[in-house]
Formats: C-alpha cells, structure tokens, sequence
C-alpha cells in the first residue's frame, strides 16, 4: 500500500501515474470513483493495455 500526496502539475502527475498504471506493475489503483485520479488511472490502463496486446 502506498499513501502518497500528488503534484498539482498535470504533466508530472500523468507521468507518476504512468509508472503505477502499466498492466503487468503490479499496482492496483483504487480512487474516489469518477475524480480525476480514477479517470487518468484507467485512462493510463486502457492505453497501456492497447499497447501490450
């Protein structure tokens, strides 16, 4: 488990979420449902999930 505060940057949030959000990292994101973590989250999974297939 890992708690954490978050950049208010958007650019360097994305890319922090971007280590934690790839399929095969092992983490699992659990946010607020519908705020902008958990959109970018499964924003981040579904690309990256695209791209291994």
């Amino acid at each position: 488990m890992l708690h954490t505060t978050m950049t208010d940057e958007p650019v360097m949030r994305r890319k922090v979420m971007e280590r934690f959000a790839a399929p095969n990292s092992g983490w699992v994101g659990m946010f607020p449902h519908d705020t902008e973590l958990d959109r970018l989250w499964w924003e981040l999974r579904g690309s990256h999930s695209h791209a291994v297939e």
